[in-house]
C-alpha cells in the first residue's frame, strides 16, 4: 500500500487517509488502534475472536511446524493461516508475510 500513498494524497487533496481495519472476504484480521496515523505507520491488532489464527514461520530451518497465536515470537516473519468459524471451518493461507512487532 505504501507505494500508492503519494498518489492517494495527491488525488484526495491532502485529506487524511484512514485505515480502520484489515480484512478479507473470509474474515476480519484486525483493527487499527490508531486510525489517524500516517499510512506508512499503520499496524493492526489481531482479533482472535473473529477466526482461528495460526502462523507458519518463513525461516529456512522451518520444518513445516505451525505456531498458534500465543506462541509467535517477536521479530519473526510468518505466513498467516486463518480458519474461519463460518460456513464449514475452512482454512485459508494468506501469502502476505506478517512480521510480529
Amino acid at each position: 500500500m505504501s507505494q500508492y500513498v503519494p498518489v492517494l494524497e495527491f488525488y484526495s487533496n491532502k485529506l487524511p487517509l484512514i485505515s480502520a481495519g484489515n480484512s478479507s472476504s473470509e474474515t476480519l484480521f484486525g483493527i487499527n488502534v490508531n486510525p489517524l496515523c500516517k499510512p506508512q505507520d499503520v499496524s493492526y491488532t489481531f482479533l482472535p475472536n473473529m477466526s482461528y489464527f495460526e502462523f507458519l514461520p518463513v525461516d529456512e530451518g522451518n520444518n513445516g511446524e505451525i505456531v498458534d497465536l500465543v506462541n509467535v515470537k517477536l521479530g519473526c516473519l510468518y505466513e498467516t493461516l486463518v480458519t474461519n468459524y463460518f460456513g464449514g471451518l475452512y482454512t485459508f493461507i494468506y501469502l502476505v508475510k506478517v512480521e510480529i512487532l
